[in-house]
């Protein structure tokens, strides 16, 4: 999907444990948010079930009608939640992490806190909602930011590390989640 290789490939510059994302967040006349991160000068939009990225020109022509929401460490996606006929959906960013190491050159962190923001009016779903964000914050979740000049991803096993001409597959991790009840 498309939102899977854009959150797969965007991230902060440099990872120095500190927030480097910024959600920006406008209700009227439909809700969207922008994802801005540090070092970065292009943005994610999401708006409408969709996901962009905007060229910085385009980011600075509408960022003056939204608000800061939050800052985060990390973006892990999109999450889908099927309520009757319509489709509820949340931007999900960790808020609270801490190192457990290195692998080769890249920081590994502990996802200690998340927030699911809407990208809707309206959310009925607050049970599943809790007990997914209960799951993420568990201490069982892990992600990692690798450092300038290193290719390493968590997600791809040992044999697969450096191979360029691998692609990720979604065994292994999500980014963009669908669940149903």
């Amino acid at each position: 999907a498309l939102s899977e290789v854009l959150f797969s490939s965007w991230k902060p510059a440099s990872m120095a444990l500190s927030k480097g994302l910024r959600l920006l967040w406008k209700q009227e006349p439909a809700p969207s948010a922008l994802l801005e991160a540090r070092g970065r000068q292009d943005c994610l939009l999401l708006e409408a079930g969709t996901v962009a990225t905007l060229t910085p020109e385009e980011k600075e022509e509408i960022k003056g009608q939204y608000e800061k929401l939050m800052d985060g460490y990390g973006c892990l996606g999109q999450l889908q939640l099927n309520s009757g006929n319509t489709t509820l959906r949340f931007l999900v960013l960790v808020t609270g992490c801490t190192s457990v190491g290195k692998i080769l050159d890249a920081e590994v962190f502990k996802i200690t806190a998340t927030e699911f923001c809407p990208l809707q009016e309206e959310t009925k779903e607050e049970d599943r909602v809790t007990a997914l964000k209960k799951i993420l914050n568990s201490g069982m979740f892990y992600f990692s930011w690798p450092n300038a000049g290193s290719n390493f991803d968590l997600t791809v096993r040992a044999q697969k590390q450096g191979d360029n001409s691998y692609r990720t597959g979604n065994s292994f991790f999500w980014l963009v989640m669908h669940a149903t009840y």
